[in-house]
């Protein structure tokens, strides 16, 4: 460990010399892009194109369809009495997985991101292709254990965790000239500390160029993501 934390010490060092100089704290940041391997079903995702959009996955077809999945899905609030999806009546008692496929994508980013017992109405419309199963013992569960085990541990938001083919992937920004953020010395000894538990690889660089574009590219809230990191590693 002692080795991993000098080398991310050297690397964050290295990535802050060449900082340009600026007034402004938050002008430039230095990227840390953390990936792990877990079991193969912890990296679940619903097929190729898919792409995470807060509680459901999204996808263009390219052919005027768009197809939404969300899991772990039971409807709240309302008159929602529908049958279960093996036909047994309600009211419902079990998580679910959706699959819609629609030829209007709004349905799913107004509805099914927001409260997602709102696309019911759209669910079941004439257009729309539905199919439902039980999320009990369905890879999207394994996936979502993982993810909570993960949160409990290291205090990281799991919609922050990318799954790859193979694993994870977590991306942080790091302010090094922003009041309040750790040295790269205390930063470097909680990654190391985070890589040695999860078997994770970091990958350390700097950015530079307009703030506001670049900042759009990490996820709401990293630099919290980097201190919940610390707070439970630089003990």
């Amino acid at each position: 460990m002692l080795t991993m934390q000098r080398s991310l010490t050297r690397r964050l060092l290295r990535a802050y010399d060449r900082l340009p100089v600026s007034d402004d704290p938050c002008a430039h940041l230095i990227a840390i892009t953390i990936a792990w391997r877990t079991a193969p079903e912890a990296a679940w995702t619903p097929g190729p194109g898919f792409i995470r959009s807060g509680r459901f996955w999204a996808r263009d077809n390219g052919d005027g369809t768009h197809t939404g999945v969300i899991a772990g899905f039971r409807p709240t609030g309302g008159d929602m009495d529908i049958p279960a999806w093996d036909g047994r009546p309600g009211p419902w008692s079990d998580d679910e997985v959706w699959t819609l496929t629609t030829p209007r994508p709004e349905d799913l980013d107004n509805e099914l991101n927001a409260k997602a017992y709102r696309v019911l109405p759209f669910a079941f419309a004439e257009d729309v292709t539905l199919t439902r199963e039980p999320y009990t013992g369905h890879p999207a569960e394994a996936a979502d254990d993982y993810r909570r085990h993960f949160a409990g541990r290291y205090g990281v938001s799991p919609q922050a965790l990318a799954p790859t083919g193979t694993g994870y992937r977590l991306a942080l920004s790091y302010r090094p000239n922003l009041a309040g953020h750790p040295v790269p010395a205390e930063l470097a000894r909680g990654l190391s500390r985070f890589a040695r538990e999860a078997g994770a690889t970091i990958r350390v660089r700097r950015t530079t160029g307009e703030r506001w574009e670049r900042m759009s590219l990490w996820p709401q809230g990293a630099d919290e993501l980097s201190r919940a990191l610390l707070a439970r590693h630089a003990r």
